[in-house]
C-alpha cells in the first residue's frame, strides 16, 4: 500500500468536512480519512515488523558468535541484542487481538514467539535437576532438530515452553534466584567440560534464535505492500469498518486483558513472582513500556522507535476520532500519556514489586497503571461508539 502524504491527508480531511461528518460504520466507507488511516496502519505495521527482523538478525548473529567463543564478552552481547530485540516486538503487541497473521487461529506464531509462563525444568537442567529437560535428557532426545522443539512446545501443559523469546531468555540469563537482578548463568554453561551438556544447550539456543527469526520474517511479509494474497492486501479490502472495529479492537484488549489483567493484576493478586512475564532477565519494566509505545503508534500514526528510518508519519486512528470528537480524541491522548508515564515509573525489577506489600511504593504504582489502562479501553470503547462499530472491552 502506498505511503499516505500530508497532501491527501489534507484533502480527504476537506472532503469530509465538506459532505458532512459520517455519523455511521457504513459512512466510514466513504470517508477518505478512514481509507487514509487504514492506509497507513498498514505501513506502520510493516515498517515495526521490519524492524523486529532487523533486530532478530542481530540477535542470531550474536547468537552464533556467542555459542562460538563462549567468554563474559559475547555472552553479554548476545544478551543485549535479546533486550533490544524485546523492545520492538512489545511495539508489535498493538498489532495483536483481531485475526491478523500474529494470532490467526491456525497459523498465528504468537503462541510460538511469545509463550510464557515457562516450565525451566522442561527445557534445561535447573537447580537439582541437573539432567532434567530437552537439553539434558540425552536418552529421550539424542537429536535436537526444530521440528523436535516445536512438537514439544505446549506438549502436555502450557507451561511446557520450548520455543520463544522467553526459551532464549531462560537459556541466557539462567533461572533467577536473585531478590534485586536477573539470573546469573555463567557463560560456561556453554563451554563444554563433558558433563554439563553445554553443546546441545548452544545447539538449542541456536536453533531456537533462527526460529524466532524466521517467524518474524514472515509476520514481515504477510504485511508487505503490493502482495497479492498476503496479508496486507486482503486487509485493504476489508469494509472500513471493519478494520477500524479491528484496530481498536487490538488496542484496547492489550490495554486491558493483556496488559492491566494478564500481566499486572493476576501477578499482584497472588504475589507470586513467577508471574513476572520477562522473568529471568528482569526487563519485564521494559515490556510494559513497549506495549504503552505501541498502543500510542497505532493511536497517533507517528513512531518514535522502531520503525526504521524510512518511516514517515502519517494519520492514525486519532485523526478519524479527532474530526468527529475533537474532546474524546484529546482525552485518548492524554490517558495514554498517563498510562505511559505510570508503567514507565514501575521500579525494577517488576517481580520485587510482585512480592511487596500491598503498600509499598512499587505497589501503588502499578496499581495506578492498573486503573490508567483501565480508563483507557473505555475511552477505545467509546471511540468506537463515536464511529459506529462496537468492541467488547472486559472489566
Amino acid at each position: 500500500m502506498p505511503k499516505t502524504s500530508a497532501r491527501m491527508l489534507a484533502f480527504a480531511f476537506a472532503f469530509a468536512f465538506f459532505y458532512g461528518t459520517p455519523s455511521s460504520a457504513t459512512a466510514l466507507e466513504k470517508s477518505p480519512v478512514a481509507t487514509a488511516v487504514i492506509a497507513h496502519h498498514a505501513t506502520l505495521v510493516h515498517a515495526t515488523y521490519a524492524e523486529l527482523v532487523a533486530s532478530l538478525e542481530l540477535l542470531s548473529a550474536r547468537v552464533d558468535a556467542f555459542v562460538a567463543k563462549p567468554s563474559a564478552a559475547s555472552h553479554k552481547a548476545a544478551k543485549d541484542a535479546w533486550v533490544a530485540s524485546r523492545k520492538v516486538y512489545g511495539l508489535t503487541e498493538a498489532f495483536r487481538f483481531y485475526g491478523g497473521p500474529i494470532d490467526d487461529p491456525k497459523t498465528g506464531p504468537e503462541g510460538l514467539m511469545n509463550a510464557w509462563p515457562l516450565d525451566e525444568s522442561y527445557l534445561d537442567s535447573v537447580r537439582g535437576a541437573p539432567a532434567s529437560g530437552v537439553v539434558g535428557n540425552v536418552k529421550a532426545f539424542p537429536d535436537i532438530t526444530k521440528d523436535v522443539l516445536l512438537s514439544l512446545h505446549e506438549k502436555d501443559g502450557e507451561k511446557n515452553i520450548s520455543t520463544g523469546y522467553h526459551a532464549i531468555e531462560f537459556l541466557l540469563w539462567g533461572q533467577d534466584f536473585n531478590a534485586k537482578g536477573p539470573g546469573q548463568r555463567s557463560h560456561l554453561d556453554y563451554v563444554d567440560n563433558g558433563k554439563n551438556n553445554a553443546t546441545r544447550r548452544a545447539r538449542v539456543l541456536t536453533l531456537l534464535s533462527d526460529m524466532l527469526l524466521g517467524h518474524a520474517r514472515g509476520l514481515e511479509k504477510a504485511w508487505a505492500p503490493g502482495v497479492a494474497g498476503n496479508f496486507a492486501s486482503t486487509f485493504a479490502l476489508l469494509p472500513v469498518a471493519d478494520s477500524v472495529q479491528k484496530i481498536l479492537s487490538g488496542l484496547a484488549t492489550l490495554s486491558v486483558d493483556e496488559m492491566a489483567g494478564e500481566r499486572m493484576i493476576v501477578a499482584l493478586s497472588k504475589n507470586d513472582p513467577e508471574n513476572e512475564q520477562s522473568c529471568f532477565s528482569d526487563t519485564t519494566t521494559n515490556d510494559f513500556v513497549s506495549n504503552a509505545q505501541g498502543l500510542a503508534n497505532v493511536w497517533s500514526g507517528e513512531c518514535k522507535t522502531g520503525c526504521g528510518k524510512n518511516f514517515q508519519a502519517g494519520p492514525g486512528l486519532r485523526a478519524l476520532v479527532a474530526h468527529r470528537e475533537p474532546r474524546l480524541a484529546k482525552k485518548i491522548d492524554d490517558a495514554l500519556a498517563s498510562s505511559f508515564r505510570l508503567l514507565a515509573s514501575i521500579p525494577a525489577p517488576f517481580d520485587s514489586v510482585i512480592a511487596s506489600p500491598a503498600t509499598s511504593k512499587g505497589r501503588k504504582k502499578a496499581e495506578a497503571a492498573v486503573a490508567s489502562l483501565e480508563a483507557q479501553s473505555k475511552l477505545f470503547a467509546r471511540a468506537a461508539k463515536v464511529l459506529g462499530v462496537e468492541i467488547n472491552v472486559q472489566e
